[in-house]
């Protein structure tokens, strides 16, 4: 193989396992066959691990008193971010079937409807958050008897001192940046083309 094309090669190689890095949502299930998070979900261009918890809002999110406690704090990233769940996380794939068994999900055992709280915006002290956004994750079975609804992100306020573990239909969904350093079989395929640009540059000296 001539160099240019092991270069060329090489290049595609490694952005090739880097998209398929950066584009592949992992999702975490317990012993129990339970979702109770997932790496590696991309909102807006970037990557975050989701974990699913129950408890209040100021139990979880340290006060949920402050815009600075959410790891979102606009309307379009908070929609953006449910949407990333229904599309990404909520989703049936060969055994796991999270989209229609609602009750395989942390902190919700209803096996109607899941909703999934993630707040972003906060009115101060109060009792009542201002914005949060919830995806309705429905399962199969309430989706034959109810054909009109949808699985969908709607914004509701919500009191902040409930605690969701008392509820078998809601839970809280925790975002945080993902650590995007390229896993091992990804940084060999990046050694291929970095090897690939040292031949090239051996041959033409």
């Amino acid at each position: 193989m001539k160099p240019s094309a092991l270069i060329r090669t090489a290049i595609i190689v490694s952005a090739t396992a880097l998209t398929t890095y950066a584009s592949a949502a992992v999702l975490q299930v317990n012993s129990s066959g339970i979702l109770t998070g997932a790496k590696n979900v991309l909102v807006q261009g970037k990557l975050y691990n989701v974990s699913f918890a129950e408890g209040s809002c100021i139990s979880t999110f340290t006060g949920c008193d402050g815009n600075s406690d959410f790891t979102f704090s606009n309307l379009t990233s908070v929609i953006a971010a449910g949407d990333a769940l229904l599309n990404q996380v909520f989703i049936d794939n060969g055994s796991n079937q999270f989209n229609s068994q609602t009750d395989k999900i942390f902190g919700c055992t209803n096996t109607a409807f899941c909703y999934t709280f993630i707040p972003y915006l906060s009115n101060g002290p109060a009792s009542t958050i201002f914005g949060m956004a919830y995806t309705a994750n429905f399962s199969s079975a309430f989706l034959s008897q109810f054909p009109g609804e949808n699985d969908k992100v709607t914004l509701s306020p919500f009191q902040k001192d409930i605690d969701l573990a008392n509820y078998d239909v809601y839970n809280f969904a925790k975002f945080e940046l993902a650590n995007t350093v390229p896993e091992p079989t990804s940084i060999a395929l990046m050694g291929v083309a970095f090897a690939g640009l040292a031949f090239s540059r051996r041959r033409k000296s």
